[in-house]
């Protein structure tokens, strides 16, 4: 198996029981489903590997900084360490332009400094997929949201033993590195929050 092309954040937050990957007529190994759901992967070469051929006739990767950002956080998302493209974002190989490493280094910044990384595990049942979002956490203590087009987040606490707590929330532009405090937030609910950027977003 291999995984599709990774041009967004969904494609290699393949921890979704696999179900972003595709069958390699080769038989090569692949992918970040089952049985590694939960299970620390020091890295993977989801955001590169595709069957897909690009216009010069070339697996298709990241093309500039956005696509590596997304492709970033969905594999960071998934609990992997990232690894090859999102810090070059290739306009054509075998030549990057180097447009995808101040997104990651803003990436690491915040979950090192925000998170308690080691601990998280994938919680897209909170988040709406069809809304493109997905999210990560530890349930009843911390969760990260990533909206790929912004807009407003309904994050779902009632699956958690959440009723006697208040989150504070913030939210993270991952293109820019800005970064605004949202207030508090009731736990034993399902709150909607309204992102203030525009773009892509993180909660």
């Amino acid at each position: 198996m291999r995984q599709a092309p990774a041009q967004d954040v969904f494609t290699p937050n393949s921890r979704r029981a696999g179900q972003q990957q595709i069958a390699d007529p080769n038989g090569s190994g692949g992918g970040i489903g089952d049985p590694f759901i939960d299970l620390p992967i020091i890295g993977s070469e989801d955001q590169w590997e595709s069957l897909v051929a690009d216009e010069f006739g070339v697996w298709t990767v990241p093309r500039n900084g956005v696509e590596a950002m997304r492709s970033s956080w969905g594999t960071l998302m998934a609990g992997i360490i990232p690894l090859y493209d999102e810090w070059n974002a290739w306009t054509r190989l075998p030549a990057g332009n180097g447009e995808g490493e101040p997104h990651v280094r803003r990436m690491f910044d915040f979950w090192y400094s925000n998170t308690q990384y080691r601990r998280h595990k994938q919680l897209n049942d909170r988040v709406s997929y069809s809304e493109l979002q997905i999210a990560s956490g530890i349930p009843g203590e911390e969760y990260v949201v990533y909206d790929q087009d912004g807009g407003a987040i309904a994050i779902d606490l009632l699956k958690d033993a959440t009723a006697q707590r208040f989150f504070v929330a913030t939210w993270y532009e991952p293109a820019t590195g800005a970064e605004i405090k949202g207030g508090n937030v009731h736990g034993g609910a399902r709150p909607i929050l309204q992102s203030p950027f525009s773009g892509d977003s993180v909660l």
